[in-house]
């Protein structure tokens, strides 16, 4: 599986990553965007409708163009961890993590025994079951495990979280950051900026990689500058939304310039 970019990027210092979301779970789509120039994909079944079946035929597409696939999880709990990874995810980004039990939970279903309680079955992952052991030795190098802080519970826990032992990546989630923190959904508010700046550079003290949604190409590049490791940026859905409201408005204007 195209899981080979993982140890290279777990070092500080790297060049960032750029994805974006999936939120339709039709495999046409994810062999359209598979086919761009992003580094990764994200199957969104928090907010998006990804079952595990839609979750294996999209990371079926990603294989097949060597696209690495992370899957942002319902919710952070075993099943969803395991059917993901079984699947052929690279790896998992598990949402509303406000707490170092939650995080300890996530690893612990996402890693191979001694380090987890991941169990063995012949997933998708696994050729059905006829490469169980090169798959685990595979898995237990190339899985990547982040979690996201969006609460002000996991800010006022992100010690605690950062201490938990094979998460590799604090994900920040803007838009619930400023909710939780504000109650408005107001991103640049300087309480979310100031919030966004102490969890990147705890999170780097810790050695742990870092990464954040951007809404636009212009957040997406200074994120990237300011120096997260991964930026997803925006999603399938909304780059349709926004080719389409762009066709609508040329379209318009050059009825009216007639």
């Amino acid at each position: 599986m195209p899981q080979s970019w993982l140890p290279d990027r777990k070092s500080s210092g790297q060049a960032s990553l750029l994805g974006t979301f999936l939120q339709a779970s039709d495999a046409s789509v994810a062999e359209l965007m598979a086919a761009m120039p992003f580094d990764l994909l994200c199957a969104d079944a928090e907010h998006s409708p990804f079952d595990a079946a839609a979750v294996r035929r999209v990371a079926a597409v990603c294989d097949g163009q060597a696209k690495p696939l992370l899957v942002r999880i319902a919710e952070p709990g075993y099943l969803h961890c395991a059917q993901a990874l079984d699947a052929g995810a690279a790896g998992v980004l598990a949402p509303r993590v406000s707490n170092a039990e939650t995080a300890r939970a996530v690893v612990s279903a996402c890693r191979y025994p001694p380090q987890g309680n991941r169990g063995v079955g012949p997933g998708r992952a696994a050729h059905y079951g006829k490469t169980v052991p090169a798959y685990v030795n595979q898995a237990r190098e190339h899985t990547l495990v982040a979690v996201q802080v969006e609460t002000s519970e996991a800010l006022a826990a992100l010690d605690e979280i950062l201490a938990v032992d094979g998460v590799d990546l604090i994900f920040i989630g803007p838009n619930d950051l400023a909710l939780s923190l504000t109650g408005a959904l107001d991103a640049s508010a300087p309480p979310v900026e100031k919030a966004i700046t102490d969890i990147f550079q705890r999170s780097r003290v810790a050695g742990r990689m870092t990464g954040i949604f951007a809404s636009n190409a212009a957040d997406a590049a200074r994120r990237a500058d300011e120096g997260f490791d991964l930026v997803l940026l925006a999603s399938d859905l909304m780059f349709l939304a926004g080719g389409g409201a762009g066709a609508i408005n040329e379209f318009q204007r050059l009825r009216r310039e007639r």
